[in-house]
């Protein structure tokens, strides 16, 4: 608002970050503050998110408090309590803000996002005047100034650097004073702590901050006059969606994915798979393609493109200039996948059926067990029925069913393989289901090179077969609930998770089909879990390692049932990802050039480091000798050797000891390799850890890739030689006269630079030579040719 609409309203401008008006209030003597709050406007927020959202931190609110004790005539904050955090689910939420100063000094701090919303109070506390002689001015809240003041109350809270989520949530005797240099620091008698919980920060959210999906969004300016290398292999069209037709198709794609990866020839170009209906749920089995390229891309960046078509269109030649791994054309428009928050809902309550006989494949352990007992004490549900390929003699089955029985709840255990349709269908025969969760499945993860078909069906089976099975015999039961625990590997792909990115990309397509026929399907693509037992929970130490690298730390059991909760409120999209995302992680791939294009809409980057990446690395080296450029590259191999293996420094890296003895896995392999190739800008095989086993080895290989060419002496003579013989095609060929003198020119320098070959010219006469009359010339070479 401007200063003359302001001043029609009877608001006063105020100059602060966060606040923009104030109004005195008759009668009451007090006064009102109000400002707006985003990521948009206050940048700076970015660097406080907690459990995937941003919190507003202790400290500005505490500054909040200090700047209305100074605009109204008093100095000191007396007391502040932070009741409740202030939370942003994310980049595009907006807060208005509200302080209010009562005329006895008392202050609370309120906000809310919408206008339909009630206002939230986060604080209140009390303002006193400071004595005079101890009092400082008012200080403007310029940028420069406002930080100062943010960084030295988070220094007066003793907020950690790092390490969990904090809030300074009671200050004490809070007050602005000049530092040693003038510049005003804000500093407080007493300043509590406590941790922040990813419950409390959901309760504002309402889970929005870890719930996904994917939005189409228009695509970006074309990179490139002209499409890079590429080859085009285009989906066969398949009848029916059943598995036998998924099974073919994916066995054949794995095959055109290897041949392609072992040909040397294609090393510098891409693989263009095109497809038809797999990102609308239209061709189940074209949607699981786009599973298994999108792990190949994992191991194997910038090697692939996915470009999911219309039935009857072509492959626009514009598509193919894009810097970008997955594309859709949907009526001419071009558009690319975008990670962005679920939309808010105003529903209340997940859509189950307490009433009715709920199905849980898996169900007698790890989520399938996890979510039986969340249903019973959570959702009053009543009437269980778990399935498991053993039944009650699976470890825990019995006991399981004891403890929801004691609950008040009608458990059965059935032992049924849902992949069996025969099976499946006697099971079902006599009951009428009111929803169904299929949790089941397995994991064979193995890089995209050694995957087999054999493989691919072992986890494809008791995930695609059974949910196949699953939506045929019960589309006649009145379900109030069809959920599918899937994967986030089949939205993101996962590096040695082929199989199954490609199943659980199959599971979201059959959501999104159930959806368009108006059946109820949603399918959960689960980021990883923690301390749940059976497949969800098989995480060793060194993996938690590389997922919190990735920025994509596990779930706590607490955790994902929250999310599982606000996952199934009614209007969610139906492929939805519940996922914890760290987002200053991902910032920090931005800034450096290596975060996936998806994430593009959730991390917003205004400057992108210069530190790092081929450009920087090259002028690095160019700085230094042979031998330093070798030193230099060790230590950076080591580096990288060990941040995979989740060491904080090389020390424990030796550089002439294999890295697979140091525990490096496969997997890590493939990590090390294409963080090696974003920082080098080479393209490193494969086989990097196998045919070079050390860090030295491997120094050894990047050096040689990036150590300039040697200059070549004849480069520059090579280039007059082509500027004469153009010249000479130029020349009249009845000018006898001219191509004499030409042709003997040419032979006098031939005759020179054989001699200075042999060592036998003698520059004296070389001299003579050039300096010679044409007559003299034509002597020379006559005698030389014996012509004469």
């Amino acid at each position: 608002m401007s200063e003359q609409p302001k001043a029609a309203a009877g608001l006063d401008a105020v100059e602060h970050p966060l606040l923009t008006a104030m109004v005195e209030l008759p009668d009451t003597g007090g006064v009102v503050f109000t400002g707006r709050l985003s990521l948009d406007s206050q940048p700076w927020l970015a660097d406080h998110d907690a459990f995937g959202a941003l919190v507003v931190p202790g400290e500005a609110l505490a500054e909040l408090a200090l700047f209305a004790a100074e605009r109204t005539g008093r100095g000191r904050v007396e007391r502040l309590d932070l009741h409740t955090p202030l939370v942003l689910a994310d980049a595009d939420d907006v807060s208005t803000l509200r302080v209010m100063v009562a005329q006895d000094g008392t202050l609370t701090v309120h906000a809310r996002r919408h206008d339909e919303e009630p206002w939230l109070k986060h604080a209140e506390g009390a303002l006193t005047a400071e004595p005079s002689e101890a009092a400082e001015p008012s200080f403007p809240r310029d940028d420069e100034t406002y930080a100062a003041l943010l960084a030295t109350a988070a220094e007066a809270a003793g907020l950690p650097a790092e390490g969990e989520p904090a809030l300074a949530h009671a200050w004490r005797g809070a007050s602005v004073r000049l530092d040693g240099d003038g510049r005003p620091a804000l500093s407080a008698e007493s300043v509590e702590t406590r941790p922040l919980t990813a419950e409390e920060v959901r309760a504002h959210t309402g889970g929005r901050e870890s719930l996904f999906h994917i939005e189409w969004v228009p695509a970006p300016a074309p990179t490139g006059a002209e499409p890079a290398p590429h080859v085009v292999h285009e989906c066969p069209p398949l009848d029916g969606a059943a598995p036998d037709g998924f099974r073919a198709l994916t066995r054949g794609l794995l095959t055109v994915i290897q041949d392609w990866l072992a040909d040397e020839r294609a090393a510098d170009s891409r693989l263009v798979v095109v497809t038809r209906g797999a990102t609308d749920g239209a061709d189940l089995a074209h949607a699981a393609a786009w599973g298994l390229v999108r792990s190949a891309e994992e191991e194997h960046p910038g090697r692939f493109v996915l470009v999911d078509l219309d039935a009857d269109a072509e492959l626009p030649e514009e598509a193919l200039r894009l810097d970008e791994p997955e594309i859709a054309v949907r009526e001419g428009r071009i558009r690319v996948p975008r990670l962005a928050r679920v939309p808010a809902t105003a529903a209340h309550a997940p859509s189950w059926n307490a009433e009715g006989t709920v199905l849980i494949t898996g169900g007698t352990s790890g989520l399938g067990a996890l979510t039986a007992r969340h249903l019973v004490t959570q959702h009053g549900m009543r009437d269980l029925l778990l399935t498991s390929r053993r039944g009650s003699a699976a470890p825990g089955a019995a006991e399981l069913a004891d403890e929801l029985t004691e609950l008040g709840a009608r458990v059965e255990i059935a032992a049924c393989d849902v992949a069996d349709r025969d099976a499946l269908a006697a099971l079902l025969a006599e009951r009428r289901l009111a929803g169904v969760v299929h949790s089941a499945g397995v994991v064979d993860d193995v890089l995209i090179g050694a995957l087999t078909p054999e493989r691919l069906d072992a986890v494809m089976r008791p995930k695609v077969d059974a949910a196949w099975h699953l939506h045929e015999l019960t589309r006649d039961h009145d379900l109030s609930a069809f959920v599918i625990f899937s994967s986030v590997a089949g939205t993101l792909g996962g590096a040695g998770q082929g199989n199954y990115a490609a199943a659980n990309a199959w599971l979201d397509a059959l959501a999104r089909h159930r959806a368009a026929q108006g059946l109820p399907g949603l399918s959960l693509g689960w980021g990883p879990w923690t301390e749940v037992g059976g497949m969800a929970d098989r995480l060793d130490d060194a993996e938690l390692r590389r997922l919190s690298r990735t920025g994509m730390p596990p779930l706590a059991p607490d955790e994902g049932l929250a999310l599982l909760d606000a996952a199934t409120l009614p209007g969610r999209p139906p492929v939805t990802l519940p996922v914890r995302f760290e987002l200053a992680v991902m910032r920090a791939q931005a800034e450096t050039g290596t975060l996936a294009a998806k994430f593009g809409g959730l991390v917003r980057v205004t400057t992108r480091r210069a530190s790092t990446g081929p450009a920087s690395l090259e002028r690095r080296l160019s700085e230094l000798t042979e031998a330093e450029r070798q030193r230099f590259l060790v230590e950076l191999v080591r580096g990288h050797v060990a941040r995979v293996l989740g060491h904080e420094g090389i020390d424990a890296v030796p550089p002439d000891r294999a890295v697979n003895e140091l525990g490096l896995t496969s997997l890590g392999a493939v990590e090390l390799r294409n963080a090696l190739n974003a920082e080098t800008g080479l393209s490193l095989p494969p086989t990097l850890v196998f045919d070079h086993p050390t860090p030295l080895a491997i120094a050894d290989l990047v050096h040689g890739g990036l150590r300039p060419a040697e200059a070549d002496p004849a480069a520059p003579l090579l280039a007059e030689l082509d500027r004469i013989e153009a010249a000479l095609a130029d020349l009249a060929p009845s000018d006898d006269d001219a191509h004499a003198k030409v042709t003997a020119r040419l032979e006098v320098a031939l005759l020179r630079a054989r001699d200075a070959r042999s060592g036998a010219a003698d520059a004296t006469q070389a001299t003579g030579l050039v300096a010679a009359s044409d007559d003299e010339l034509f002597e020379v070479l006559d005698k030389e040719l014996g012509l004469s």
